[in-house]
């Protein structure tokens, strides 16, 4: 029997994303979301019981606009 998911797999459709996503929709290395995180100077991010970090897509899209119009956090 094949399963198959009905989760959306194209970042525009999905809430979250990964940091490898980020990293690539910025131009960025993934070390430096993670010292952003350790700063609290980039998006608002959730980190999950397993260790997981996901970034709301809405809050980085309010952090583009936010940095767009330099009101950085």
């Amino acid at each position: 029997m094949t399963l198959t998911s009905n989760v959306p797999t194209s970042t525009e459709t999905r809430k979250y994303l990964r940091p490898d996503e980020l990293a690539t929709r910025w131009g960025v290395a993934i070390k430096t979301l993670a010292k952003w995180r350790c700063d609290a100077s980039g998006p608002l991010y959730i980190k999950l019981s397993n260790g997981i970090v996901r970034y709301p897509l809405a809050e980085v899209e309010a952090f583009e606009v936010a940095a767009a119009q330099g009101m950085m956090r």
